[in-house]
């Protein structure tokens, strides 16, 4: 799938001993992330310098546009692919379909609270299509035939105990 980001990020600069960055950018160090659909926080936390992030394992030792990046980029493929992999899911169930993000923001802030990076993308969402549908469909049918023979496996081992 084509990242959702298509900005290539700068080549990362050397760090001194100190910390701070050969061109002249602090690393981030302790910092607070949000990741907002059209404007709603679906997720948030903080992190603490050292640690890594849950979902990208960058640590407050890089600068804050390179943490930024890194988390904007997983946060707009993330949200492409949930939202088409929900779509797929509630046509073949015969739900409503879901309406998917249109605009994708982060935000991280350092540990004063300062705002150091913010990123918005406005999303474009490939069509979902009866191929796509039959591919799910087709999965489900593997997964069920698959947890069919597992059972009928387990109650035979049973029976021979």
């Amino acid at each position: 799938m084509a990242s959702a980001n298509s900005a290539t990020p700068a080549e990362p600069t050397g760090t001194t001993s100190a910390g701070e960055n050969a061109a002249g950018g602090a690393n981030i160090g302790s910092y607070s992330w949000e990741i907002t659909h059209d404007g709603e926080i679906v997720a948030s936390g903080t992190v603490d310098v050292g640690a890594p992030h849950p979902w990208t394992g960058d640590t407050g030792e890089k600068p804050a546009y390179e943490v930024g990046n890194e988390l904007f980029e997983w946060a707009c493929e993330g949200a492409l692919e949930q939202s088409r992999d929900a779509i797929v899911e509630a046509r073949v169930e015969g739900r409503a379909e879901p309406a998917p993000p249109a605009v994708v923001t982060v935000r991280l802030r350092d540990a004063g609270g300062t705002e150091v990076v913010s990123m918005t993308a406005r999303l474009t969402h490939i069509p979902v299509t009866e191929a796509d549908l039959d591919d799910y469909r087709t999965m489900l049918d593997t997964w069920a035939a698959e947890e069919q023979e597992h059972a009928e496996r387990r109650s035979r081992e049973a029976a021979s105990e």
